[in-house]
């Protein structure tokens, strides 16, 4: 009877790997396929006149500056805008808000944590919509790079946050009851032992969230974001373009030579994420290592 379970537990497990084993083949022959028509329709008009040449009505002249500078751009205001908003939150809601004294201070983060988890669920057209509503319109902004920077970094923030505290709550409560015991405040217990073992996971966290904010096309589409510009702007309140929106235009456009050269502005953005990934990674394992090194020593 025990070997009659055995025999089909084995099995059974034998059956189990064997479609894990399927499904991961399936999806790598899915990626692979799909990477491998990427490189056949775009590396004939991967060059450096397509990386720094400007949008043109012949395909074979178009070129992708105003759009990449524009995604730099786009990146790094999110980044000087979103992240101490996001970062700072996420350490009033952890450290703080659930910690208060103060009934009102409790409630308040709590709502302020229900309400920033749903906000990660909400589509990005929304987002595009809203910041076409009330940056372009309301505040006079128009469809500009700032109004663009500000509508991605309220899509951002929430991501920041969740990442911001699920890195904290990873933080062992001994490291803050130690810190407190030996007479420092709890703002110095954040900032000098709780942060710096939080940073590794937080700066990850940031690098995902502008990984989705490099990726996006949707609110940028709403937005209104210029899908043939021949200049590159240099200025917050001038049209911007971006790499997102320049694949999903080369992409519906049933023009010859297009689909090329949407597929060489994707061979393009997949090492800008790839390079985000790889930062977080990175910065990751080092401070990891650096901090245990400290803990050690």
């Amino acid at each position: 009877m025990e070997k009659a379970a055995n025999r089909r537990t084995d099995r059974f497990e034998t059956w189990f790997i064997l479609i894990c084993q399927l499904c991961l083949g399936m999806f790598l022959l899915v990626f692979t396929s799909f990477f491998l028509l990427l490189l056949i329709m775009g590396l004939p008009r991967f060059n450096w006149e397509f990386v720094a040449g400007l949008q043109s009505r012949f395909p074979d002249q178009s070129g992708v500056l105003a759009a990449l500078s524009g995604t730099f751009g786009l990146v790094f205001l999110v980044l000087v805008m979103a992240c101490p908003l996001g970062v700072l939150t996420a350490v009033f809601i952890q450290e703080y808000g659930e910690f208060s004294g103060n009934r009102f201070i409790r409630i308040f983060s709590r709502i302020c944590d229900s309400l920033f988890s749903g906000m990660e669920a909400v589509p990005s057209v929304i987002y595009g919509f809203l910041g076409l509503v009330l940056f372009a319109e309301m505040m006079n902004m128009g469809r500009s790079l700032l109004a663009a920077a500000l509508t991605l970094s309220a899509m951002a923030i929430p991501i920041i946050v969740g990442n911001c505290r699920k890195a904290l709550q990873e933080v062992p409560q001994e490291i803050r009851e130690s810190a407190i015991a030996s007479g420092a405040s709890r703002v110095q217990a954040v900032r000098i032992n709780v942060l710096p073992f939080a940073l590794p996971e937080i700066v990850s966290g940031t690098c995902m969230a502008m990984i989705r904010v490099a990726g996006e096309a949707a609110p940028l589409l709403v937005l209104g974001a210029v899908s043939y510009l021949t200049f590159v702007p240099d200025g917050l309140f001038l049209p911007f373009s971006a790499l997102p929106v320049e694949i999903y235009n080369w992409t519906v456009h049933p023009g010859s030579g297009m689909h090329a050269n949407g597929a060489s502005a994707i061979l393009l953005l997949l090492p800008l994420l790839l390079l985000f990934n790889s930062a977080a990674v990175f910065v990751r394992r080092k401070w990891k290592r650096k901090f245990e090194g400290n803990q050690n020593g």
